[in-house]
């Protein structure tokens, strides 16, 4: 049998699966003002789930500290792989945008590139 359900929904789904297994551990700043601040002070900002990096923002195009000295844009966010994995088994690809929209809603900040870490792997360009 096919179940089916409108874009709408399914991103409701996802979005409601994202705040109960990705709010970072402090929740999220009331105020987008500090998110700009602390990219304008470091340049990248990190997301802590249970005492665990699990993404991290960059505002500016920084230079990765590897032999290669490959170079992050600006406006990616990259993801550890469990999250990508976990997510791509429940939702294949669908829940990028979802979780793009959520990101942007909570923090003010405008996402260009989704990477995944380990496989230096571009999710989604937009």
């Amino acid at each position: 049998m096919d179940v089916i359900i409108d874009k709408s929904k399914l991103n409701l789904v996802i979005t409601n699966y994202l705040i109960k297994n990705y709010e970072p551990d402090f929740g999220w700043s009331e105020s987008s003002e500090y998110y700009k601040n602390e990219i304008d002070r470091w340049g990248y900002i990190s997301f802590i789930i249970n005492d665990y990096e699990s993404f991290t923002y960059f505002g500016k195009d920084i230079k990765r500290y590897s032999d290669s000295g490959e170079i992050i844009k600006a406006k990616t966010i990259e993801i550890v792989p469990y999250m990508t994995e976990e997510l791509n088994s429940i939702f294949s690809n669908l829940w990028v945008r979802p979780f793009i929209d959520w990101f942007e809603k909570n923090t003010g900040l405008e996402v260009e590139h989704l990477f995944r870490l380990d496989r230096d792997e571009t999710i989604n360009d937009l």
